[in-house]
């Protein structure tokens, strides 16, 4: 089961632990500094420095760290800090700093307070004894607290390493690639959301694994004299940790490889457990899958005072539950993840203005198309002048939603200098509108909502190749539903709903954004 995907996909991985060993380590190394800092400032005898070093830390540790994240990578530039346009390990370089920034400055309140708690854990006749034979305050730290506070919070440290580690995932909602971002990207390749999932979950295990391990190892060490060790000792002690270490790693790989092997058992029965109408109608419920946020086919109207999900597909999805007599069910979640439910059997149909490819379709069914789109590139307009054609986006850097036929356009026919794959449509045109990214190549439909709601963006006078029609998904040798659903839709275009409906809820996406400006 695992084999073949590892083989296919094994290069991602990589790649993305990579990038997570690096911004771990980096990020630990920076918080452990910046720590120290906090940890003076916080101990100062100035009531002022301490205080305000306590609500900093406060702040700080109350904040999720997707959105420290977020708010030095989206707030940066709002206050005049533009990164230059680099790349380092393919990565942009704004991108990086903010992740790096993100998770050290998340990191070094927790860094600080354990160095605290280290220190004040030291007993006070220590720095007393210190000073009376004549060290001074920073010596007295140097020689005596610190050295003594190390060995007691060195456990809790490496504690916090692994939680950094494990923190770091959160920087791939920021687009670095790291072990979460690479595991979104192999589940849109691949539609084996499982998989990919247990790759990197087992990756991220050897990590802080190893990480308390080696803790561990020294925490012995520094408990024992080294004086009193002979090298048999020294060799027993080594034998002992490495056998200790594999027996609780060979438990953790049992554990996963049962989970594996109930998975894979069940799967079978899995994939058809959702679809058919007699389960559905069975059931009461119809799940949707989508991925609100794409006016007119998917978006919140907030016009009525409350939170309610509409759109052209949501239409077709309210009229199909109706007409099964069944309570629809609409699963929004990330686009990439969208066929690995439909696969895994969690939802029965996904419309989500999806495209049928040849790769699509060796993991689910299509119906037929419904709606005709035009891939369209978007730039702000004061760059819009330099865009004529596509060979003057050969040094571009351009956004598009991960997993989507509009990033294969732009990898087979654009090509440019760097293509940025984000998980959110929003997040791509966020980025253009920042600065980050020069263009956006998505749908007409949708792009007009962003220009409509954006008066710096525009189109750029430039016409990609062919057009793209979007179809619903369905768990693969579903017949039943198929022909329910292609029946539907025809019925729907002949009489012009989906026309209907597209007029209706540009109209509303229109209204609700001048709404809320």
């Amino acid at each position: 089961m695992f084999s073949g995907f590892l083989e296919s996909y094994g290069g991602f991985i990589l790649d993305g632990a990579l990038m997570t060993v690096f911004l771990s380590v980096v990020s630990m190394v920076l918080a452990l500094i910046l720590g120290g800092v906090v940890t003076a400032a916080r101990m100062s005898d100035n009531l002022l420095i301490s205080g305000l070093t306590k609500l900093y830390i406060e702040v700080i540790r109350g904040l999720p760290m997707l959105v420290i994240l977020s708010l030095f990578f989206y707030g940066l530039p709002m206050l005049g800090l533009n990164i230059p346009k680099s790349t380092l390990f393919g990565v942009d370089l704004d991108r990086l700093i903010a992740a790096l920034t993100g998770l050290t400055v998340g990191e070094s309140v927790f860094v600080a307070e354990i160095y605290r708690s280290g220190i004040q854990a030291v007993d006070s006749g220590q720095f007393e004894g210190a000073r009376s034979i004549g060290f001074n305050k920073f010596q007295a730290y140097r020689y005596v607290i610190i050295p003594q506070a190390f060995k007691n919070i060195l456990p809790t440290l490496g504690n916090e390493f692994s939680n950094n580690i494990k923190s770091s995932s959160q920087a791939s909602v920021i687009g670095v690639a790291d072990l979460m971002f690479t595991a979104s990207t192999i589940q849109g390749i691949s539609y084996k959301p499982f998989q990919a999932v247990i790759a990197v979950g087992f990756v991220y295990l050897v990590f802080t694994f190893s990480t308390t391990r080696i803790v561990a190892h020294y925490e012995r060490k520094m408990n024992r004299s080294a004086e009193e060790l002979t090298l048999r000792d020294k060799w027993d002690e080594l034998v002992q940790t490495i056998k200790a270490s594999w027996k609780s790693l060979l438990v953790t790989a049992a554990f996963i490889v049962m989970i594996i092997g109930t998975f894979a058992f069940n799967h079978r029965e899995t994939n058809t457990a959702a679809g058919s109408i007699e389960k559905i109608q069975n059931s009461g419920q119809l799940g949707v899958a989508t991925n609100i946020g794409y006016a007119p086919y998917e978006f919140y109207d907030l016009s009525s005072g409350h939170k309610k999900a509409v759109g052209v597909d949501l239409a077709f999805a309210k009229q199909l539950a109706n007409k099964l007599q069944v309570k629809l069910v609409v699963k929004n979640m990330n686009f990439d993840s969208i066929l690995g439910t439909i696969t895994s059997g969690n939802a029965d149909i996904a419309i989500a203005g999806m495209t049928k490819t040849k790769e699509r379709e060796k993991s689910v069914d299509f119906t037929q198309n419904y709606v005709k789109q035009i891939n369209k590139v978007v730039v702000r307009k004061d760059s819009a002048p330099q865009y004529t054609a596509i060979a003057d986006l050969a040094q571009s850097s351009i956004a598009v939603q991960k997993s989507t036929t509009q990033e294969d356009v732009v990898k087979e026919d654009i090509k440019p200098k760097q293509i940025v794959a984000l998980s959110s449509l929003p997040d791509a045109f966020l980025n253009l509108a920042q600065g980050k990214v020069d263009a956006v190549v998505a749908d007409d439909t949708v792009a007009d909502q962003y220009i409509a709601s954006n008066s710096e963006l525009t189109y750029a006078d430039i016409d990609l190749p062919g057009t793209t029609e979007t179809a619903m998904a369905l768990t693969k040798g579903n017949q039943s539903l198929k022909a329910y659903v292609d029946k539907l839709i025809e019925q729907d275009k002949k009489d012009g709903s989906f026309d209907k409906w597209m007029k209706t809820y540009s109209a509303l996406a229109q209204k609700n954004t001048g709404e809320n400006e």
